[in-house]
């Protein structure tokens, strides 16, 4: 596998990572949960899952896969991956009540099950309580070899691999500043990052703590931009000297960014969101602030070079699988931008993923297949009567 560019004449599709698990693998996941499983039963499943995800990934025309997020349930990810994380049940999740604090006590508690309906396990905050180091070795390794098969197998172009970013751990009890707390994670995480990029794979950090600084209502603007600054600053560090050109940096606005009011200014998060190096930039384009906000990239300076990625259709939200309308909002984008810029995504964020059931997997490959139209669609009009470029092949 090598990166780079190479040479087309059409929008390219991708998504944001997660796809939902085969039955199969469901069943051994669950009993992971329940630490009684047999490791080589469930690595067997996940391997022939991995396989089958890229191969349906492949036949929507998706060019750069990835593994589906079938390889690990993220609820246990952390406690998988990095010493010095204590889970803490029955404890609210950090911020919720300071991020939602609009929400009348009822409704909260309706919001609460809905956020988790459907999840196959109980989100727990995690707390530092200890040194962080990377463990995952031979996790990320075992990941890496199941995803270099199934490409290999389905002849892909490429693939990407997600990892979080240093703000996905909330509450910090060990170290003695916010700034060394941040730093420690981001060294851990680096170890699979680069353990991602010298595989040959994009690698694509999911970030929900940006957005969340500008959803959080006990912070000012002028707080929430200086601590945006500085986290920026201790990820682009722990990204030092890993090349640039196979990096993807998603912002996640998480599920209640969906109530208009609480949904963070997007110009804000944006113009740190570009200070991140990374050579493409995923964000829920069709999310209520978002939308409307789309004319910034006219007086936001987009990197050259750069790819903007935003998504366009969401596996739960009716009414966006339209191809024309899919088509004229990359046309849109590609106005702004310019065509050799833009890269149509599906989004994940809402779905409860708890299972492929034939319903789900109807909707996501029947709105894939709206997407890829849509994408068609857009490059017959975009390159009607002009030659092809160059795209980077990182987001494609």
């Amino acid at each position: 596998m090598t990166g780079g560019s190479f040479k087309i004449e059409r929008i390219g599709i991708t998504h944001t990572g997660r796809l939902p698990r085969r039955l199969p693998l469901l069943d051994q996941v669950m009993a992971r949960c329940d630490a009684d499983f047999d490791p080589g039963t469930h690595q067997s499943a996940v391997a022939t899952a991995i396989d089958d995800c890229v191969g349906s990934q492949r036949a929507a025309g998706i060019g750069i896969v990835a593994d589906g997020e079938e390889r690990s349930g993220f609820a246990l990810y952390l406690m998988d991956r990095l010493s010095g994380l204590e889970p803490r049940p029955g404890k609210a999740l950090a911020g919720f009540k300071k991020k939602h604090g609009l929400f009348l006590e009822n409704f909260e508690r309706w919001l609460r099950q809905a956020i988790d309906n459907g999840a196959m396990i109980t989100k727990v905050p995690m707390r530092c309580t200890g040194p962080i180091e990377y463990t995952g070795q031979e996790d990320i390794g075992r990941d890496i070899a199941n995803l270099a098969s199934a490409v290999t197998k389905s002849k892909s172009k490429g693939a990407f691999m997600v990892s979080i970013a240093p703000g996905a751990i909330e509450a910090n009890s060990y170290y003695p500043t916010e700034q060394a707390f941040r730093e420690a994670t981001v060294e851990a995480m680096r170890v699979e990052y680069k353990a991602i990029t010298d595989a040959g794979f994009f690698l694509q950090i999911d970030d929900p703590y940006l957005p969340a600084l500008y959803a959080d209502m006990s912070l000012s603007d002028a707080v929430a931009d200086r601590r945006a600054a500085d986290y920026i600053a201790i990820l682009n560090h722990g990204l030092r000297g890993l090349p640039e050109d196979r990096i993807r940096y998603r912002v996640m606005g998480g599920t209640v960014q969906a109530a208009r009011a609480l949904t963070g200014r997007f110009t804000e998060i944006a113009k740190h969101m570009l200070n991140v190096k990374a050579c493409a930039y995923l964000f829920e384009a069709n999310a209520a602030r978002y939308e409307e906000d789309r004319d910034l990239w006219r007086t936001l300076r987009f990197p050259a070079g750069k790819i903007l990625v935003p998504s366009i259709v969401n596996w739960t939200k009716p009414g966006d699988d339209n191809p024309e309308a899919i088509a004229a909002r990359i046309i849109g984008f590609a106005d702004r931008v310019g065509r050799d810029g833009i890269v149509a995504c599906a989004e994940n964020r809402g779905l409860a993923m708890a299972h492929a059931s034939e319903g789900v997997s109807k909707t996501i490959w029947s709105k894939m297949a709206a997407l890829n139209d849509g994408a068609q669609r857009a490059s017959r009009q975009l390159w009607r009567s002009r030659p092809g470029v160059a795209v980077r092949a990182a987001a494609a």
